[in-house]
């Protein structure tokens, strides 16, 4: 039966390797989203493929949205998750 100093032990290399891992996961880059965006047309209906990005999160996708929101509206889509709506800047 191991002593008391020796559970105490493993309890500090425990508490030390979570430490450790806990550094090394906050290291590695955050995973990317894969949002969709969706060209919709006057009528309202989706008119083309999606156009699939990966980003780090929904201000990076709504922003590229806008860039591209020239001369039709764009919806921007997190699987079932409407993030935006962004309407034509011209027609």
């Amino acid at each position: 039966m191991p002593s008391s100093f020796e559970n105490e032990g493993w309890s500090l290399l425990a508490k030390a390797w979570n430490r450790i891992d806990d550094a090394l996961l906050g290291a590695l880059p955050k995973a990317m989203t894969l949002y969709r965006l969706y060209k919709i047309d006057k009528d309202g209906h989706i008119d083309s493929k999606p156009e699939s990005l990966d980003c780090a999160d929904d201000h990076e996708a709504v922003k590229i949205a806008m860039e591209r929101a020239v001369a039709c509206t764009i919806e921007v889509w997190d699987l079932g998750r409407c993030v935006a709506k962004i309407e034509a800047t011209h027609q």
